[in-house]
This record gives C-alpha cells, sequence and structure tokens, in this order.
C-alpha cells in the first residue's frame, strides 16, 4: 500500500479495530485523500485524530454523516482535530465545530491554507447560524463553501454572505419536502448576494425535488426570471445552477444568461456524475471551463 494515495471507506467495509491498526501501523505514508463514510462506535472516534496524524501528506478530509439520527444533532463530534494533525490539508468534509478547529493558525508558514469546505452534518438549521460567526473570524482562506439548508431557512445566504463574503464558488443542498412551490419559495426570498464580492459561481440543488420533477419551476419562464434577479443581485456571477444541473452562464459581451441544452447539457451531467465522489483538495480549477461563447452554439439560449 505504500503508493496508495486515495482511501474510501464507506459503510461497513472497514471494523472500527481495523481503522484502529491502519491508524497506529499506517503503511500508506503517501496518503493524500482520506474519506470516512460509516458509522463508528463512541469508544472509537479517539481514533480519527490519530488516523490523520498517521498520514501528514492528507491534503483532502472528508468525514460524511451517516444515516444515524443522532449524526445531525449538536451533539460533540467525539474528536477534535487542529491544524497540527493536517498540516497540508486543503479540503474537509464534516462538522462545524471540527472545521473551526481545523481553521486555527491557518496563517502559520508551515500550514497549507484550507481553500474548501463542506459542512456535512450538521442540517443547517436556524439554530447553527450563530455558529457560523466562527468561519467569519477564522475562515478567511475559503473560497469555496458547501452546505445543506432547510427549505424554511431562506435567510441562510444572507448568514452565509456575511461570514464568507471572499467566497467564489457557493453549493447549496436545499430541502424542500419535495415540494417544488417550497423550492420557489426559498429561491424568491433570498437575501444577501450582493455581500459576495467575488462569486462567481452559485450552485443550487434540491434533489428531493427534482426526483419527482423534471425542474423544480412549474411556471414557464420562471427559471430565466430568477436567474436574472440573482445575476443582478450578484454582478461577480459568471455560472449559476438551478436544479436538477441545469447550468446557466452569462456571456460576457452581452450580459445575457443562457442555459445549456441538448449535448452541451448531456455533457454537463456527465461531468458532474464523474465528479461525484471523487478528490478535491481545495483547488478551484475543478469546475467545468466555461464555454466559449464567441461561438456560440445553438443549443445555448435562453429556456
Amino acid at each position: 500500500m505504500s503508493n496508495l494515495t486515495d482511501l474510501n471507506i464507506w459503510g461497513k467495509s472497514v471494523l472500527p479495530e481495523h481503522l484502529a491498526r491502519i491508524a497506529y501501523k499506517p503503511t500508506a505514508p503517501r496518503l493524500r485523500r482520506l474519506t470516512l463514510m460509516q458509522v463508528i462506535p463512541e469508544e472509537y472516534m479517539p481514533i480519527i485524530p490519530v488516523l490523520v496524524r498517521a498520514h501528514p501528506m492528507l491534503t483532502e478530509l472528508r468525514l460524511w454523516p451517516t444515516l444515524r439520527a443522532e449524526q445531525f444533532s449538536d451533539s460533540p463530534p467525539g474528536f477534535s482535530l487542529d491544524r497540527s494533525d493536517a498540516p497540508r490539508l486543503r479540503s474537509f468534509t464534516g462538522s462545524l465545530p471540527v472545521l473551526g478547529n481545523l481553521l486555527q493558525d491557518k496563517d502559520a508558514p508551515e500550514h497549507e491554507a484550507i481553500t474548501h469546505a463542506t459542512i456535512a452534518s450538521p442540517i443547517l438549521l436556524h439554530e447553527h447560524f450563530e455558529a457560523l460567526e466562527v468561519l467569519k473570524v477564522r475562515g478567511s482562506s475559503l473560497r469555496s463553501f458547501q452546505c445543506h439548508v432547510v427549505v424554511a431557512n431562506w435567510h441562510a445566504m444572507e448568514v452565509i454572505a456575511k461570514a464568507l463574503p471572499q467566497l467564489e464558488v457557493l453549493k447549496l443542498h436545499v430541502l424542500a419536502n419535495f415540494k417544488r412551490d417550497k423550492f420557489m419559495s426559498f429561491i424568491s426570498q433570498v437575501e444577501g448576494l450582493e455581500q459576495f464580492t467575488k462569486l462567481r459561481e452559485l450552485h443550487l440543488n434540491s434533489r428531493d425535488v427534482t426526483v419527482l420533477h423534471r425542474t423544480a419551476f412549474r411556471k414557464k419562464g420562471a427559471e430565466l426570471e430568477t436567474v436574472l434577479r440573482l445575476g443582478l443581485q450578484c454582478p461577480t456571477l459568471e455560472v449559476i445552477t438551478m436544479p436538477p444541473y441545469r447550468r446557466w452562464v452569462r456571456n460576457d459581451e452581452s450580459g445575457t444568461w443562457n442555459v445549456l441544452s441538448g449535448q452541451e447539457l448531456h455533457e454537463h451531467i456527465s461531468f458532474v456524475k464523474t465528479q461525484l465522489g471523487q478528490p478535491n483538495d481545495g483547488q478551484l480549477g475543478r469546475s467545468q471551463p466555461r464555454l466559449d461563447r464567441s461561438e456560440e452554439p445553438s443549443g445555448a439560449r435562453n429556456a
């Protein structure tokens, strides 16, 4: 395993005692990306920092939530990490308290800057907004951020903007209880986009809605109207993605917004699906290149 760079542990693929063996007797000195997505008994949680410290080359750490209800609560994570545990880390997925600890000592010259963060658990609820203050204090290095929000918390955008105005990429997974009208209510009330100073890409996802509907918008033209409004609120935006994978791109010369369709849309969906579960070490260059609008194909048009 000396050449192993990616280790993904899902479900019950590795027993907790095996995690301890990997932590205390590491055999992958070049490991760069580690994903843990499984139920770990509470007594084994302290193994996680040992596991991280045993692999000092890590650039990406993903601690995904499981289906256990308590994973979405405010209970302490059962372990702590600090910057010295993962000095080369650039991308983190996990809970907000752990992220807050990792963002300490961000200016130390021996530490890489964490540029990407995903809050996997808990879901961002109203009572968690106050906790985002830690990102305002310590999160100046972040350029890309994603989290889950419930549809009732339409003011989540403004809270994130106040905490992280420097973001270049923002992804929100909106839980709308399988109803298009609820998603529309969320997106129509969103505020705070104007507080982002460098935001280039805004990605909105609502899989519970689009599992039942081809688009999250009931009325024809409502999606374009929404994109135009969001673009006016945040003039730096170049790309807006609406559910499901509907990628709108702003024309630099005319300022108009065009949606991918036909072969372009098919290629974009394929690209997005190949990225699911793929490494993201905090580099922003992983998004699909923008199309050259000087030779705009007929498939890209307002819809």
